[in-house]
């Protein structure tokens, strides 16, 4: 039965640009089964499209718009709910990882590529399906450039199967080539006139300078809303915690609301930021990345940019993951920028010189599948019953020296064997919505009766809990607390931290006195259990609870091999694989402990290479696998 969420109370928009080209895009499906909608960010491209499409199909068929984001799939989902009158998950509803909240009523549904993904390793034509658009296409993040590839060939086999790209960037030729040609149509934005202020020279603390350019605009000018872009969830929340408090000193008579926009934020605190606010009410919008064009905020009027964002690097060459702050492209400064001129003329603090951004920034963001990881795209590709590689219709052809190290980790993982083809190991990886290496500790974890534990800690790891920024104090975080701390480190403390919630009933008011969010907690919920669920469908029988640590950190270390590290000295480790010298985090709870050997999930590159989620490991416990290079 489909999860009904009520309506919220944001007024529904006026007309917008691209509704006027609806008539356009009807004949265009009519001709073609393939074609481009170009349009600025706030054009209507992701409510309107999908509400146009499904009123060509006479309300009869089911239309799918994917979206890279979870936060954007259920955002849109809540809007295009509000505008047909009805409740999500009745016409339209949303299915991200973990969640599907939709009913046999749904033929609007807003998804995550990987749900599509997923669905064509089953069907391979998604017969259930007459439309698809995949929507915000120029972020060509690795999900996208491989429903490229699947999409395409069912527009080949499938005359009645429409396929619309959607992008707000000027790449579109790329895409128009790449489908044969396909048309490509135009839908102008409604800007105002918006005026760039840049930074007369380098500052390095992008953060404060953040927070006095949103205290100076808040206290000279009128009104309009305020957006800041940072980096990340920790910057965010910390930046919020000395605005309020600089607010709170100023003792002003403007009224103000600070909200924070990251991934993962509650569906309450999503339709807050959407909702339209009385006129003498400025709202401040604390973003990531993720406002340049997944959702669009109304009322914003002054847009702060710092000029970076957070992105995961994969280095071939010692064959780890790095999160990385790095400058943001053209085209995004551009997309942020354009936040500011929607309703009425407005203004972009760009806090990067001039300079930097003509000569030194690169004009588009590089694809994912150029600087990734490519383990979850090649275990993909090989499910879909591809043997080759390189046979698959990639738009930009991959590294081919990352692709032969991904084949050459899989078959350490056994999801290969000798001969490149997939293992039951590697199906059985394949069936679970987590990446490669967690899946396979998630194997391990069956082996070893602890599954419910492995789950429950994947869970608590994929939601980002317990990182914080370095500001925060140590007083603050619960990694710290006795109660919870456990010698084996993060994953067992994290799991500790759980079961007190547990314990409490699940309280939200307890979480709150250690600052950790109900929705996030309520997520890893949702996450274990179709985790269980999954593995309850494989017939096998699960223990509760009825494992010690040194399974739990077993497990991991057999997913995670690549990132078992020796101790140097202190809190210096060297990764095994490549000698690579890193620092266990400060806000880790490895920092109390000198293990001789320990593995990893994160790197984060800041001043040194820290270390996060960090636990107990054995080497001995790998003597029997078949792991070469260690």
């Amino acid at each position: 039965m489909a999860l009904i969420f009520p309506l919220f109370g944001f007024r529904v928009r006026k007309a917008l640009p691209i509704e006027f080209y609806a008539n356009d895009l009807v004949k265009l499906l009519v001709k073609s089964n393939t074609f481009i909608v170009f349009g600025t960010t706030g054009s209507g491209k992701s409510t309107k499209i999908p509400q146009i499409i499904f009123e060509y199909h006479k309300k009869k068929k089911v239309i799918i718009c994917t979206q890279p984001r979870r936060i954007a799939a259920v955002g849109l989902a809540l809007r295009v709910s509000k505008e047909k009158n009805c409740n999500v998950g009745e016409l339209v509803g949303f299915a991200i990882r973990f969640e599907d909240v939709t009913s046999e009523k749904t033929k609007i549904k807003y998804v995550t590529e990987g749900i599509i993904i997923k669905e064509s390793i089953v069907n391979p034509l998604l017969p259930k399906y007459e439309s698809i658009i995949l929507d915000e296409a120029h972020e060509r993040t690795i999900n996208i450039d491989i429903l490229f590839g699947i999409l395409k060939k069912i527009t080949a086999l499938r005359k009645s199967f429409s396929l619309i790209i959607s992008s707000a960037t000027i790449n579109v030729k790329q895409f128009s080539y790449y489908f044969n040609k396909c048309p490509i149509i135009v839908i102008p934005g409604k800007l105002y006139k918006i005026t760039i202020s840049y930074l007369k020279y380098y500052i390095p603390d992008y953060i404060t300078t953040s927070i006095k350019t949103f205290l100076r605009l808040y206290h000279n000018q009128k009104n309009g809303h305020i957006l800041m872009f940072l980096t990340g969830k920790a910057e965010i929340e910390i930046s919020i915690e000395i605005l309020k408090k600089e607010l709170a000193r100023a003792l002003s008579k403007k009224y103000i609301l600070i909200h924070p926009l990251y991934s993962g934020l509650s569906l309450h605190k999503q339709s807050e930021i959407l909702k339209n606010t009385p006129k003498n009410l400025t709202k401040g919008i604390i973003s990531t990345n993720i406002a340049e064009t997944s959702l669009t905020i109304p009322g914003i009027k002054y847009v702060i940019d710092c000029g970076y964002y957070k992105c995961k690097i994969y280095n071939p060459n010692n064959r780890t993951d790095s999160l990385s702050i790095l400058n943001i492209s053209k085209s995004s400064a551009n997309q942020r920028a354009g936040r500011a001129g929607r309703i009425e003329e407005g203004r972009c603090f760009r806090l990067f010189t001039e300079k930097s951004y003509r000569l030194e920034m690169i004009s588009l963001n590089i694809p994912e599948i150029k600087r990734s990881n490519l383990t979850s795209l090649v275990l993909i590709i090989k499910t879909l019953g591809i043997k080759n590689i390189l046979d698959f219709d990639f738009i930009d052809i991959p590294m081919i020296n990352s692709l032969s190290i991904a084949l050459e980790e899989l078959f350490s993982l056994d999801a290969l064997n000798v001969e490149g083809v997939l293992t039951k190991i590697g199906l059985i990886m394949s069936i679970f919505p987590l990446e490669p290496y967690t899946s396979r500790t998630l194997i391990s974890s069956i082996i070893l009766d602890c599954v419910v534990e492995v789950s429950l800690i994947a869970g608590l790891i994929t939601n980002g809990i317990f990182l914080r920024h370095p500001q925060i104090s140590k007083e603050k975080n619960i990694l710290y607390d006795r109660n919870f701390l456990s010698y084996y480190g993060d994953h067992l403390t994290y799991l500790n931290v759980y079961k007190r919630w547990v314990a409490t009933g699940y309280s939200s008011s307890w979480l709150a006195q250690y600052s950790l969010s109900h929705f996030a907690m309520n997520n890893v919920r949702k996450i274990s259990k179709q985790l269980i669920m999954l593995v309850k469908k494989l017939e096998i029988s699960i223990k509760i609870y009825s494992s010690n640590e040194r399974k739990v950190c077993r497990s991991f270390t057999s997913g995670y091999y690549k990132n078992l590290a020796k101790r140097v000295k202190k809190s210096y480790y060297s990764v095994i694989i490549n000698r690579r010298i890193v620092v266990v985090h400060p806000y880790s709870t490895m920092h109390l402990f000198n293990y001789p050997t320990i593995v990893f999930h994160n790197i984060i590159n800041t001043k040194s290479e820290f270390i996060f989620n960090v636990c107990y490991s054995d080497i001995r416990w790998l003597k029997n696998t078949d792991i070469n290079y260690l």
